[in-house]
């Protein structure tokens, strides 16, 4: 109970006052809200993921797919610049998981976040005898995730861990608000992977790349999501690599039950060479029903 009531207060704490704008009347005078949130709640969604066959003849068909996370988001003005905007947006504790015996699968991510600062008039400074100061059209943004174990049980007895990743990007669109974005830049990542017996190390030292786009209705009806990931990868005493991966999600509001929204879900997620513990090469997909409560 101690823990549900400071998931609430978090939740809760990060929720944006509503406009006019948002909320409908009814006859008795009295008002429901009709915008929701894509980016904000508890997380709890459950459909149909389809596996494709790998190539140890497993894996092929559809099966039941569930998914869990604590999303947060805000945005606030800077307590040290007047006029520059941070934009934050986050995933704790992110549960993917197939868990029919034939095809399960299960993934945990303990945290992600992009962080986005928007200034009015973006700029570099040069320090040279005569400070120059030249035109930056662009936001600085910067994406990390920590913690990821994902463990195909369908795909063999092997595990992959994402101890963590970063990316450092710049956004053209420079939205004033969290809707809408597209953010791109070198990004770098550490992983683990074990075929049961033996753990390889895998290294991208800023040899990679990361985008970012995202487009949201303001009343959160519609929301579009693509990011893509990939580059080179060096594994000690081996060589290196290319692989990449990428996920593009589309997503309607279909109701509210006690003004918790309900969103139908389609994802398409590809992978070269960078899928699960054996780096596949795949292409698989899911239709969900989404519900993110407590906003």
């Amino acid at each position: 109970m101690l823990a549900f009531a400071l998931l609430s207060a978090i939740l809760l704490s990060s929720a944006p006052a509503a406009t006019d704008d948002c909320l409908a009347p009814q006859e008795d005078g009295s008002t429901f809200p009709i915008c929701f949130d894509p980016g904000r709640g508890l997380e709890l969604g459950a459909g149909a993921a389809w596996t494709p066959r790998t190539t140890t003849g497993a894996g092929e068909g559809v099966t039941l797919e569930l998914r869990a996370a604590i999303l947060l988001r805000s945005g606030r003005e800077s307590h040290s610049k007047r006029g520059s905007l941070w934009f934050f947006e986050q995933r704790l504790l992110t549960v993917v998981a197939q868990p029919f015996p034939v095809l399960q699968d299960f993934e945990l991510t303990a945290y992600e976040g992009t962080f986005r600062r928007h200034l009015r008039e973006g700029f570099i400074l040069v320090p040279a005898a005569r400070p120059l100061r030249l035109p930056f059209p662009f936001d600085v943004a910067l994406h990390a995730q920590v913690g990821t174990v994902e463990r195909r049980v369908f795909d063999g007895p092997g595990v992959r861990i994402g101890v963590g990743s970063a990316a450092l990007m710049i956004d053209p669109i420079r939205s004033t608000s969290g809707r809408l974005r597209l953010s791109f830049g070198p990004a770098m990542r550490y992983d683990l992977r074990t075929d049961g017996t033996v753990w390889v190390h895998e290294i991208s030292p800023f040899t990679g790349a990361r985008l970012e786009a995202v487009a949201e209705t303001d009343d959160g009806w519609w929301a579009a999501r693509i990011e893509g990931e990939g580059g080179w990868s060096a594994i000690p005493g081996q060589g290196a690599f290319l692989h990449g991966r990428a996920v593009a999600r589309l997503e309607r509001l279909v109701l509210a039950v006690n003004d918790q929204p309900v969103w139908i879900q389609a994802e398409v997620r590809a992978a070269y060479r960078d899928a699960g513990p054996y780096r596949r090469t795949e292409l698989s997909g899911s239709l969900a029903l989404v519900m993110r409560a407590f906003q």
